[in-house]
């Protein structure tokens, strides 16, 4: 459940601020803003069928596998991919100011 919930927080705020930040940015921007928020909700999905499913069903033990590989690449896509062109494109000064952002949403949604 706790799993559930920090992706939920970590999915819902990249939404709200890094993704439409990205996506307005360069056609490339655009293109993996847009990926970034397909494999985010394909995420958020998995967890829903491994948390219907239960752990003592057959197929958990794969499902949670796949969901672990999916977490790990959608983290390195959005370092490798996003986070470098928020840099080039972004000034330091509203990059503070999404940390901010991101922050609060998380906050917001927590409570």
């Amino acid at each position: 459940m706790e799993l559930t919930h920090l992706v939920h927080l970590h999915e819902r705020s990249a939404r709200k601020v890094v993704h439409p930040a990205t996506r307005n940015l360069t056609a490339v921007g655009d293109m993996v803003g847009a990926a970034r928020l397909l494999e985010g909700a394909a995420i958020e999905r998995s967890l829903t069928a491994l948390h219907d499913l239960g752990t003592r069903h057959p197929g958990f033990d794969s499902g949670f596998a796949a969901l672990y590989r999916a977490i790990l690449e959608h983290a390195t896509r959005e370092e490798l991919d996003e986070f470098p062109i928020l840099r080039v494109h972004v000034p330091i000064q509203r990059l503070h100011m999404m940390a901010g952002e991101l922050h609060d949403v998380q906050v917001m949604d927590a409570a």
